[in-house]
């Protein structure tokens, strides 16, 4: 089954108005499910996200009220690797698993947003982010506690999330290390660079793909912004 241009035009009118590109997308051909069907998935090609779907007439004209539809998509629910609806009743209610789909997606491409704007900044930090004149200074104790306290914050989102205990004690490691060396009286350049570094390799971490979370984003989004005196992420 492939996708026809109306199907096509539908979702393109879902992803433009969440200002997502559609010439990010590609089709793919799946040779065959459960039902021995060819089926297409529409694939995100920046984060490798899914969105595939078919039609089985034969079931939907013996079981309307069930309907015939299949639909199947990454990231699933609670972050699951895939989410298969395999009796959904009708176009409309592909469209609406299609929107919730999108949604997720759009939480997705903010995140990777995100991090390549981190891993920019840690590249050139004096050129493009023009950093306040005091970053060759040490932070004041009100900031000192600030920061921990953001820290700390930062570590009870995280403790919410699915992660593995091994990924909740690594990470809770590299949190512990931050807060060690706020008050060794680094300038802020310095310890800025060691906080950048340690979400980068965090946030690309295998397995880490929950770190995600629009929660902790923001609040990652924030405390970067605060700490550069507004210079990053305007």
């Amino acid at each position: 089954m492939k996708i026809t241009p109306k199907q096509k035009k539908s979702f393109q009118e879902n992803l433009t108005a969440k200002n997502i590109k559609w010439g990010e997308f590609g089709v793919v051909t799946i040779s065959e499910n459960d039902d021995h069907q060819e089926y297409q998935r529409l694939v995100h090609n920046p984060t490798e996200l899914f969105f595939g779907f078919y039609h089985n007439e034969i079931f939907q004209s013996l079981y309307p009220d069930i309907g015939g539809w299949y639909v199947e998509y990454s990231p699933g629910s609670n972050n699951t690797p895939i989410a298969s609806h395999p009796t959904v009743k009708n176009w409309e209610a592909v469209m609406e698993l299609f929107d919730t789909w999108s949604e997720l997606l759009k939480l997705e491409i903010e995140a990777y947003d995100f991090l390549d704007k981190l891993k920019e900044f840690s590249r050139s930090q004096s050129e493009i982010n023009n950093l306040p004149t005091d970053a060759e200074q040490q932070f004041e104790p009100s900031e000192e506690i600030f920061i921990k306290e953001q820290l700390d914050h930062f570590s009870e989102k995280v403790s919410k999330l699915n992660l593995l205990p091994e990924q909740l004690s690594e990470i809770n490691l590299k949190l512990d290390y931050l807060n060690s060396r706020i008050d060794k009286k680094y300038p802020r350049v310095d310890w800025l660079n060691i906080f950048v570094g340690t979400i980068i390799s965090t946030l690309s971490g295998v397995g880490m793909e929950n770190l995600k979370d629009p929660s902790v984003i923001e609040h990652l989004k924030i405390l970067f912004h605060t700490i550069t005196a507004g210079r990053f992420l305007k």
